[in-house]
């Protein structure tokens, strides 16, 4: 006897936005993590995703499953849904986009945000440190890598991120009295 799903549905996927479809994917790798025993095999597997895909989506992909009968896999369907939905420039743009990233007068912070996206986007998050930085080095602005130079270089790229912001614990804070307190002073002291 199977197991019963423990994590629910993945939410269905129509094929209207395109941009949807890589959640959708890693919502389904996601559930064949967390319940891979209730589907014992890979077109038990594929089954449950076209279950999940409803009008345009599931329209695209029927001449697929119709075409794959006997030989339907959970791969196969991926492939064909990667093919049909899949940005296939993504990646070579946000190589260009970060070989071409520049900081300007833009905030390290806000920069480093945007840079740490574009290489997400390259997969290069998963590169060698020393490539990563060589990229965010030829991108920052110039006064900030010529302060760079007189200090030591950092071995690790995540060495470059800013440090999560902190609770300040000053002590009490500077208050202006208002009007009512003043006035409110002054009578305790007529008094």
């Amino acid at each position: 006897m199977r197991p019963r799903p423990m994590h629910p549905d993945v939410r269905t996927f129509n094929g209207e936005n395109a941009h949807n479809y890589l959640a959708f994917k890693i919502n389904l790798r996601t559930k064949f993590t967390i319940d891979g025993n209730s589907y014992p095999d890979s077109s038990a597997k594929a089954y449950y995703i076209f279950s999940r895909l409803e009008g345009k989506a599931s329209r695209r992909m029927l001449p697929w499953m119709e075409a794959n009968g006997p030989t339907i896999s959970y791969e196969g369907l991926m492939e064909a849904m990667d093919k049909a939905y899949l940005d296939a420039d993504r990646q070579q743009r946000a190589l260009v986009r970060i070989n071409t990233m520049r900081q300007n007068n833009r905030d390290l912070d806000e920069f480093l945000d945007n840079f740490n996206k574009a290489l997400l986007n390259t997969g290069g998050m998963d590169w060698h440190d020393d490539q990563k930085k060589s990229l965010l080095e030829t991108a920052i602005s110039l006064p900030l890598l010529q302060a760079m130079v007189r200090r030591e270089q950092a071995d690790l790229y995540n060495s470059y991120q800013p440090p999560p912001a902190r609770a300040t614990t000053d002590g009490p804070m500077d208050w202006e009295p208002t009007v009512a307190a003043v006035q409110q002073r002054r009578r305790a002291t007529d008094n």
